[in-house]
């Protein structure tokens, strides 16, 4: 049986993820990874859960879409790119964006949801 690991996660607006797309492109030989995440995939992470029973994921699903169902748009800014692991064989890609205090608020409350349903969280 597989398990799926689950994470609650921004969506990335379809210029910025055409953006990231052509820098990565003209800079693949730059980095040794055998392959890439698809451009769709994209995203900024707010809570990863690991592993998680369909009930406590659904829980969850829920308590998170309670808290941000009135919360509206913001803008970000790309701030810096990078890679996550030994420079020769790094595991991650990632991208980070200028300090926003509305991401802060956002991935706090999706925190909070998520430890109140019973995941233990990094």
């Amino acid at each position: 049986m597989t398990k799926h690991h689950y994470f609650f996660a921004v969506k990335l607006p379809k210029e910025t993820k055409e953006f990231l797309d052509a820098w990565i492109g003209e800079r693949k030989g730059d980095f040794p990874f055998a392959r890439w995440v698809h451009p769709e995939d994209y995203h900024i992470t707010l809570a990863f859960l690991g592993f998680a029973e369909k009930s406590m994921l659904e829980e969850a699903m829920e308590k998170v879409r309670e808290v941000l169902e009135k919360e509206s748009s913001f803008t970000l800014t790309l701030n810096a790119l990078g890679t996550f692991g030994p420079a020769k064989s790094p595991r991650i890609f990632w991208a980070d964006v200028e300090s926003s205090e509305e991401l802060r608020g956002i991935q706090q409350l999706v925190f909070r949801m998520c430890v109140e349903t019973g995941f233990e969280l990094d």
